[in-house]
């Protein structure tokens, strides 16, 4: 360890990528609640969701028909082009629209089976509550529990943990943990006094982390187990970030002009 300074990616740690691994199980879980979304919007918002895909090509006040067409300037998509659209999407003619949409759905649902910002950080004070004054080895943390008086007396051990835990928080960085013990008082009191063996500091803080992680996951697992996605998918907000595709949505709006001009 750096002193003490650790931060672990989530994304990275093999518990992490195991539990959460869209390759797996989970993804073919979340496709499956993308494909029942997605028929769910094509039967109830398919007029919403083309009007936000044509953006400014849409105008409720233009009654579009195919001979309407000029390409100099381009004409807008209205109530009855939008209707041929949707009809179009449902009976599968319109792919790349298609894809755009599934790949949408899949990536909310996706995020509502991973653990947000609030499951982690209640998994992590869940075990860092865990975490107990005999887990620590009394032998490495002797100088303090001798001469440092708040850790003094049969609450020494104890205290001590509690002020290394304090060390311990999500970090700013997206899905990562911080372990600052470096800087906790129990490690700085170990490091004035001198008296202490830093391979074995090292490897006490290395233990005490993998502790802490170990017992994280496991409150981690059983939140994700107990919830459900159906409570957790935010589609509005996967949507909003999907439409700043310019490129993306480009290829839609190109598909949906072609097939209202007869192209397609």
């Amino acid at each position: 360890m750096n002193k003490g300074h650790e931060v672990i990616n989530l994304y990275d740690h093999p518990k992490y990528q195991e539990r959460f691994d869209f390759a797996d199980e989970l993804g073919e879980t979340a496709t499956n609640h993308a494909d029942e979304h997605y028929r769910q919007v094509l039967e109830e918002s398919c007029d919403d969701v083309l009007v936000d895909l044509l953006g400014p090509l849409y105008s409720h006040q233009f009654e579009e028909t195919p001979k309407d067409w000029s390409p100099h300037p381009p004409k807008k998509v209205g109530p009855n082009g939008l209707k041929r659209l949707c009809e179009a999407l449902r009976k599968g003619r319109l792919h790349v629209t298609d894809q755009f949409i599934r790949d949408s759905l899949t990536f909310a649902w996706e995020d509502a089976l991973s653990p947000d910002n609030g499951d982690i950080d209640y998994a992590l004070s869940e075990a860092k509550e865990k975490f107990q004054g005999d887990w620590i080895q009394e032998e490495i943390w002797d100088p303090v529990l001798e001469k440092v008086p708040f850790y003094k007396g049969p609450d020494g051990p104890e205290n001590i943990a509690k002020d290394l835990m304090r060390f311990v928080s999500q970090s700013g960085l997206n899905r990562a943990i911080l372990f600052d013990f470096g800087v906790s008082p129990p490690v700085l009191a170990l490091r004035r006094g001198q008296r202490v063996s830093w391979p074995a500091l090292d490897q006490e803080l290395a233990y005490i982390r993998d502790l802490v992680m170990d017992e994280f996951f496991k409150k981690l697992e059983k939140i994700m187990d107990d919830s459900d996605p159906t409570n957790r998918v935010n589609w509005a907000v996967q949507w909003r970030a999907d439409l700043r595709d310019e490129k993306r949505v480009k290829e839609v709006q190109a598909e949906l002009l072609d097939y209202l001009k007869g192209r397609q």
